[in-house]
């Protein structure tokens, strides 16, 4: 199995995945893990079905994510994982889906966060677990599309956090 794109987008599967990240990365299989998607038997119909033939997809609760790229299940693929954010990305690591690299796409901004990019907002929980990832060797970046300047972590931090605790 080959992760070509770790991303968190509370967009969750969408156009600019599809359209953009699919053909940038030569991806087949899209796997969105996500504990309260996978439990919504009508969004899941709605996102399946916005996927081309010809990509697998599969939308499962973090556990099970965790529990197929452990057993091997997409051995051979090329796969685009999406997150709805970064607590999600933190515990999949933690429960031993490791990856190098996290996009962080579209992160909705609303109060008590900061907005870092066009499309990406921040409170202190995801800063927290950001941090964590950033730690333990997984390097991050804001970037909506491919063709999108990066924006690193390190960027990220630098800005003023003087963020309300929730």
């Amino acid at each position: 199995m080959s992760l070509v794109l770790v991303r968190v987008d509370g967009r969750l599967i969408h156009g600019q995945i599809i359209h953009a990240w699919v053909p940038e990365t030569g991806a087949d299989c899209l796997v969105l893990a996500n504990d309260d998607t996978a439990n919504d038997k009508m969004q899941r119909s709605i996102l399946e079905l916005s996927v081309p033939r010809g990509i697998e997809v599969a939308i499962l609760s973090l556990d099970e994510a965790a529990t197929e790229f452990k057993n091997g299940r997409w051995d051979g693929s090329r796969v685009i994982l999406v997150l709805a954010n970064c607590a999600d990305a933190l515990k999949l690591y933690k429960d031993g889906l490791k990856f190098d690299n996290l996009n962080l796409g579209n992160l909705q901004f609303s109060e008590n966060k900061k907005q870092v990019t066009g499309s990406v907002a921040l409170d202190n929980f995801d800063l927290k677990n950001l941090k964590e990832l950033s730690e333990l060797g997984v390097s991050i970046e804001a970037r909506s599309a491919p063709l999108d300047r990066p924006r690193s972590f390190s960027e990220i931090i630098k800005l003023n956090w003087n963020l309300p605790s929730k």
